[in-house]
């Protein structure tokens, strides 16, 4: 870009620098046709005039594309802006509901993991009933044997003492 503005620059410089070499040339009146009329004028001056008559206008052209351009990008960035802020509360939203949902999720597992407890607690207090009846059933019956034994050893003693 910047080498497209030094080469128009250096052409409008060696235009005028020749019209300042050949300026007899250039004011030498000539005699110009409109179609429908005639004037005697320097053409030079005229082409000089008209060139740089037509380089303000692209100035003014380039001025007017840069300057809309200006505008534009302010608008996009003022655009890219909202939709930086919509997507930050999107993401902001979407971890709220993260956050909620992981509550809940969180909440149903603590719910599932008492009633496992209370299941499993039930379960051992079964479990533990069962034992201690049938240990209360094994000490009835070593008790039962144990009398049992001792009747015999009872007799038994009693047989060889008398």
């Amino acid at each position: 870009m910047k080498i497209i503005r030094y080469a128009m620059f250096a052409v409008l410089v060696a235009l005028f620098a020749l019209a300042a070499a050949n300026w007899t040339a250039f004011s030498t009146p000539t005699r110009l046709s409109l179609l429908f009329t005639e004037f005697e004028l320097p053409l030079g001056l005229l082409l000089l005039a008209v060139t740089a008559g037509l380089t303000l206008l692209f100035l003014v052209h380039v001025a007017s594309l840069r300057t809309s351009m200006l505008i534009e990008s302010r608008r996009l960035v003022r655009e890219l802006e909202q939709q930086r802020a919509l997507a930050d509360q999107a993401e902001s939203s979407r971890f709220s509901e993260l956050r909620v949902l992981f509550e809940q999720h969180a909440q149903a597992f603590e719910e599932r993991l008492e009633n496992a407890a209370a299941t499993f607690a039930e379960r051992i207090d079964t479990h533990e009933q069962g034992v201690r009846s049938a240990l209360e059933e094994l000490t009835n019956t070593l008790s039962a044997h144990i009398g049992q034994v001792d009747d015999k050893l009872e007799r038994a003693l009693d047989t060889r003492t008398a």
